[in-house]
Parts: structure tokens; C-alpha cells; sequence
């Protein structure tokens, strides 16, 4: 009984102790690279397509909109903007 006892009573301040290692480590965690904010006239100018409008529909690929304003790249009415895979990933335009 008492060997039991001892074995659990090791079990729990093992488990006591990895546990408190999940606060010890550092959960910082960054998506996507920022490079802060630039003037708009610097974004326009890196930007293929600067337009505003509403998502007419969306999918985990693609989302449409229905053009409102385009300044730059795009002339069309609707446009489907294609992404790669994860949040940060490269968006094109269809």
C-alpha cells in the first residue's frame, strides 16, 4: 500500500511539474511578417490593385467583390481575388 502511495504521489508532482513547464515557455507566436505602416502613397505605388468594394461571395480560396472605387489594376466590375495556402499567402488576382 505505502509503495502505491509512493507512486502516486510521484505521478502527481510529475505531472504537477511538466504542467507548470507549459507557462514557463514563451507562447509568443507570430502569423504573418509586418513591416509596419507606410505613407498610402508608397502602398499604392507597391500595390498591383487598389480598389474598394463588397464580398459578393467567399470561399477558403478565393473571395469575389463587386467593385465600388478602383484607383489602380483593376477595370472590371467584379473581381476574384485567388489565395495560396495559410494567412499569409500571396493573393492574385482572376
Amino acid at each position: 500500500m505505502i509503495r502505491n502511495g509512493r507512486l502516486l504521489f510521484t505521478l502527481i508532482i510529475t505531472a504537477i511539474l511538466k504542467s507548470s513547464l507549459i507557462f514557463a515557455i514563451d507562447t509568443q507566436a507570430f502569423a504573418c511578417s509586418y513591416v509596419g505602416p507606410r505613407p498610402p502613397a508608397q502602398m499604392m505605388q507597391e500595390s498591383d490593385a487598389v480598389f474598394s468594394g463588397f464580398v459578393i461571395a467567399a470561399s477558403n480560396a478565393d473571395a469575389t467583390f463587386s467593385i465600388e472605387n478602383a484607383w489602380k489594376g483593376v477595370s472590371e466590375e467584379v473581381v476574384t481575388l485567388l489565395s495560396g495556402p495559410g494567412d499569409c499567402s500571396y493573393i492574385a488576382l482572376k
